[in-house]
């Protein structure tokens, strides 16, 4: 097959000088140079440039361009060989200048299948398929870091009760939000809607689902890791992720002693329980609630909580109990402890 396409182009390229090329070969399916397909040409050829590359779709080579002047009069024809060649071509034609692809060509997405393309519109269709898929993935990746929760901005001010709430979202879709001492279940899915960006949310809860369970239309910043979200109400947030999280099971939760050679710390407990989220068993089930104890009977019965959130430890390190149990039927679903360790601490 690549030995057929090597053969077309020469002969529609290299032409004889008694066999110049004629009207019946060129084809005019115009892409002017300030046109959003023109843009994409390049954004696709190019994968030097970091910010604008689209790498999710390679062009199979070599195929022909048709080169147009201003008043789309038949400039050249040139046989393309690589990205590196078409890029070229594209970044020094003049403006007000067009090009036209001889087609079909083929591309080989990201999952590796081979795409054919017959016109600009289905051209322009491929790329803007693979951007979306390429957009997903970054996306999926971005909101499901490790170690990371994210923190909840109100931006429309109709609705404050989750200013000091968080979400926690995970690469299968799963997520868990935490609100007024409670553990949610629901799903997360990012998904383009009319070529909009939207993250639709679940949660497994009627009265939080009232505020949440929506396809929200969503403007993700990569950079400074904040996501904004705006339903069909006109509610607004701003999510933003806090990644200092370590929940490593093996080792104690260490915070600096208060005072140096007291062997006893101020442990914000609420700043565990995103570390005991992951229960088995219970993703998508009924919501849950949890409390911290100094004992696993008090744990097991569901006694004596420790009721400050701000916890001064009595031994170092200590371990410490968290009962986690059904909101509606307060039934025990599982304990687990954790381990605190007040530390000393260099200036």
């Amino acid at each position: 097959m690549k030995y057929l396409k090597l053969l077309l182009v020469l002969l529609i390229v290299v032409a004889c000088e008694d066999e110049p090329i004629t009207e019946a070969n060129i084809t005019r399916n115009y892409i002017e140079t300030d046109s959003e397909l023109y843009n994409l040409l390049d954004r696709v050829s190019d994968e030097n440039d970091d910010n604008e590359a689209i790498t999710c779709i390679e062009f199979d080579y070599p195929f022909a361009i048709f080169v147009f002047d201003e008043n789309q009069e038949f400039i050249e024809s040139v046989g393309l060989q690589n990205d590196q060649e078409f890029v070229l071509l594209l970044d020094e034609l003049p403006d007000g200048h067009s090009i036209s692809i001889s087609y079909p060509i083929t591309g080989t997405n990201a999952s590796g299948e081979v795409v054919e393309i017959n016109n600009n519109e289905e051209l322009q269709e491929a790329i803007k398929n693979c951007m979306q898929t390429q957009i997903l993935m970054e996306c999926e990746n971005h909101i499901a870091r490790l170690n990371c929760v994210w923190n909840i901005e109100n931006l429309s001010n109709t609705n404050t009760n989750y200013e000091s709430s968080q979400f926690i979202f995970n690469s299968l879709g799963v997520g868990k939000f935490y609100h007024n001492g409670n553990i949610y279940f629901g799903t997360w899915t990012f998904l383009f809607i009319n070529e909009e960006l939207h993250l639709n949310i679940f949660v497994n809860d009627d009265t939080i689902g009232q505020d949440w369970n929506f396809d929200w239309k969503a403007e993700v910043d990569f950079e400074n890791n904040i996501t904004t979200l705006v339903n069909e109400n006109g509610d607004e947030y701003k999510i933003f992720s806090e990644c200092n999280l370590d929940c490593s099971s093996d080792e104690a939760f260490q915070v600096c002693e208060t005072e140096e050679g007291s062997g006893t710390a101020d442990f914000m407990l609420s700043n565990y329980i995103y570390c005991f989220g992951n229960v088995a068993d219970i993703n998508n089930a009924n919501p849950v609630t949890y409390s911290f104890h100094e004992t696993e009977d008090d744990a097991q019965n569901g006694t004596n909580p420790i009721l400050e959130n701000v916890y001064n430890n009595t031994a170092n390190p200590q371990d410490l109990y968290v009962r986690i149990e059904d909101i509606e039927t307060e039934n025990l679903v599982v304990i687990n402890y954790l381990t605190i360790e007040a530390v000393v601490c260099e200036d």
